[in-house]
């Protein structure tokens, strides 16, 4: 078997040549395709009628003579195949003399084989042709979205939306490329089997019909024959067995690759940073380029590769690069233009051409700054440029990227003669000003004194529940709470993680009596949490208490926009404040550990009569607390974005921890919680207040009551009196 010219290992990266060589294939097997479907036509011609036998069969004959003539592209196994079907047409002229009826035999054989590899193989090649070229656009389509991310304007909805499309974008473009490439691979091998199977089933079907005719039946051709079925058969089996070898190479790839497909992940994954190799000397990747237009400029997405001392530049579309700039002396540094991340600037060495290019991510950017700047320094001409390239880092000392980076990312603030301010400054203050678009459309529902009970609510609340805005990067203020440390720590195994609530269902349609109907599919099992399939285990995510609705007569009413990271149940007996922070960090580690990325975007309505988490797209409750079972609501010392509260059931008894990550602060959130908390309680002693001066006042009115029956006057007898009296005598 010749040697596979598609590598899976290239399609992640999709450069030019990989894409010139795909498109090599695709002609070769669009040639291949348009001759099968010729084949085929013929083969139905044979098994069509019968008075055309002959004429059908000679047809054949003329149309496999055309096998020479015919230029493929790639040329695999053209001369074995060519050979082999000459030595076959003489045969076939052969059997071209005789009129017979083989329609039954020839339709369960030739038309059989000549139709599965139309239908399976060369089928299964158009549609992963369309499924590649509509991958390859959404691909694109992504990495610009991506790449169009305001830096300064920061929104981490739009860049998790963003993140997450080019993940599945890049992820379903290298899946469908290598299959693709796989399957483009295999066809060379199945071509043999496509177009030598049919004839020979063709040839199997006339001897076995003329098995009497001397003439046609002859030892040697079908010894010929059985030899040339059995090579196709143990072909196909090898050909089976490379398929399922691409399946479990791509599988390996896949998994390889996923850091690959997110350039820049958010820290709520936790994922590595990549080391950056500063001693290269040579360097690829796509970047985009930046343009002058008419009025605006443009960016363009091109594969950038350095030769020697040149940058050159190559689209998809051409077979070769073609020099772009000279890096000998040149200057490259960060630069800050167009709103744009990871971009920077080469200048040549005259100063009169420079160039802004645009990396896809930061540990990109640098890469190709450090290798411009060792090729900028010539020791691409030395004989081991990387040991060069170590040297020059050795002598230079550790570099301060953070420093460089800073001073070149500085800004002017508008309105603030000479102050700078770095785009990190600018972007705390953009998402000040700028909320969600959830919480402007409901900011008719917070109060006017919102900032009023926000301060009543700090003064009621004990000193330990008070929110600690100051200092939160001083640990030893907060020795229950976690550091940035405790992520990694290990999962805990005591009690399982909910990742997901229950689907959304309406408020007034009750809930099916058996727990086991309350369990979503999308509940993972903890790995390390036991199961007895025997003894019946009661499930704690299960909500037991009385949903509870707000009404409109409320006196107090927020909603902010939350994504819910998990829940589980916590010790009756745990420190409130400790066990928040620990419910969080096992969150997190454990939904790096299961690869679980992705969170559910839920809107956290808040009243003085419940907490509800409701659903954005149907506006269902996912779930429902009264406000008097929140106990304690906290922040993450070292993300005040990271949130959580745990709830008393109603029922049970038990606590549970629910966990949340927010676009707002924190601390915010957890104040409007504890708001509700002290106004529900005050509601409450209110009422008891009231029904206690309502027994007070009926029992002051009973008691003046007995005291002015006590003095009253002997009067005239009633008529009730007179009425028993007379009742009495006639008795």
């Amino acid at each position: 078997m010749a040697s596979d010219l598609l590598q899976l290992e290239d399609c992640l990266e999709d450069s030019p040549q990989t894409r010139a060589l795909i498109g090599v294939y695709e002609k070769d097997s669009d040639i291949l395709l348009q001759y099968a479907q010729e084949l085929h036509i013929m083969c139905r011609r044979v098994t069509s009628a019968q008075l055309e036998l002959t004429n059908a069969t000679q047809d054949l004959a003329d149309k496999l003579r055309d096998f020479q003539s015919v230029k493929f592209v790639v040329g695999n196994q053209d001369e074995v195949i060519g050979s082999t079907l000459t030595q076959l047409v003489t045969n076939i002229d052969e059997i071209s003399s005789y009129n017979a009826v083989l329609q039954a035999q020839l339709s369960e054989s030739m038309d059989y084989h000549t139709s599965q590899f139309l239908n399976k193989d060369l089928n299964e090649y158009l549609r992963l042709k369309a499924s590649f070229a509509t991958s390859d656009k959404l691909h694109e389509e992504a990495v610009a979205k991506l790449a169009r991310i305001s830096k300064k304007k920061h929104n981490e909805k739009s860049s998790q939306e963003a993140t997450d499309q080019l993940y599945a974008s890049r992820k379903s473009f290298h899946n469908t490329s290598m299959l693709y490439c796989s399957c483009l691979n295999t066809l060379q091998n199945k071509k043999k089997i496509g177009l030598l199977r049919p004839v020979i089933s063709f040839l199997q079907s006339q001897i076995a019909f003329f098995r009497m005719g001397s003439e046609v039946s002859k030892v040697e051709l079908e010894q010929v024959l059985g030899k040339l079925s059995s090579d196709l058969s143990q072909l196909e089996k090898e050909t089976d067995e490379t398929r399922e070898l691409y399946v479990e190479k791509m599988d390996k790839l896949d998994a390889n690759s996923t850091r690959s497909y997110i350039p820049d992940p958010p820290a709520s994954m936790n994922f590595p940073d990549l080391p950056v190799d500063r001693a290269r000397t040579q360097i690829s990747s796509y970047l985009f380029y930046r343009s002058r237009g008419t009025i605006l400029s443009q960016w363009h997405r091109c594969y950038f590769f350095t030769q020697g001392g040149n940058l050159m530049m190559q689209s998809k579309t051409e077979l070769a690069g073609q020099l772009f700039m000279d890096l000998d002396g040149c200057n490259v540094n960060f630069v800050d233009v167009d709103d744009r991340k990871h971009a920077f600037q080469v200048m040549s060495s005259d100063g009169r051409h420079s160039v802004i290019l645009q990396a896809e991510s930061k540990h990109k950017c640098e890469e190709w700054i450090a290798t411009i700047r060792n090729i900028a320094a010539g020791l691409y001409l030395h004989d081991n440029p990387r040991q060069a390239a170590i040297k020059a880092l050795k002598a230079q000392g550790p570099p301060d990227d953070n420093l460089s980076s800073s001073q070149s990312n500085l800004e002017l603030v508008p309105g603030i003669p000479g102050q700078m301010v770095t785009p990190e400054d600018q972007k705390t203050s953009d998402e000040q000003q700028h909320s969600s678009s959830f919480e402007s459309k409901h900011e008719s529902l917070r109060p006017s004194m919102f900032e009023r009970l926000k301060m009543a609510a700090t003064s009621f609340m004990a000193p330990e529940e008070k929110p600690q805005r100051e200092s939160r990067s001083n640990s030893t203020s907060n020795v229950n709470e976690p550091s940035e440390s405790s992520f990694d720590a290990k999962i805990d195994q005591t009690e399982p993680i909910l990742f997901d609530l229950p689907s959304p269902v309406s408020e007034t349609k009750e809930l099916p009596k058996d727990d086991s109907t309350n369990q979503t599919a999308s509940e993972p099992t903890h790995p390390t949490a036991a199961s007895d399939t025997n003894q019946p285990r009661h499930n704690p995510f299960t909500s037991e208490q009385p949903a509870v609705i707000d009404t409109d007569e409320a006196a107090f009413k927020a909603m902010f926009v939350v994504r819910f990271l998990g829940c589980r149940r916590v010790g009756e007996d745990a420190h409130l404040d400790s066990s928040i922070a620990e419910t969080i960090c096992h969150v997190m580690a454990a939904r790096a550990y299961h690869k679980m990325f992705r969170m559910n975007e839920l809107h956290l309505a808040i009243s003085d009569c419940a907490v509800r988490l409701v659903d954005p797209a149907t506006q269902f409750n996912r779930e429902s607390f009264p406000a008097s079972s929140v106990l304690r609501a906290k922040t993450l010392a070292d993300n005040p974005r990271l949130l959580g509260f745990i709830v008393k059931q109603v029922n049970t008894s038990q606590l549970m921890c629910y966990t949340f990550e927010s676009n707002a602060d924190g601390d915010d959130v957890c104040c409007a919680i504890n708001t509700a908390r002290v106004m529900e309680q005050s509601k409450i002693e209110h009422e008891e207040n009231s029904k206690q001066r309502q027994i007070e006042n009926d029992l002051e009115a009973q008691s003046r009551m007995i005291a002015a029956s006590e003095t009253k006057p002997p009067e005239a007898e009633t008529q009730e009196e007179v009425d028993s009296k007379e009742s009495g005598d006639a008795a």
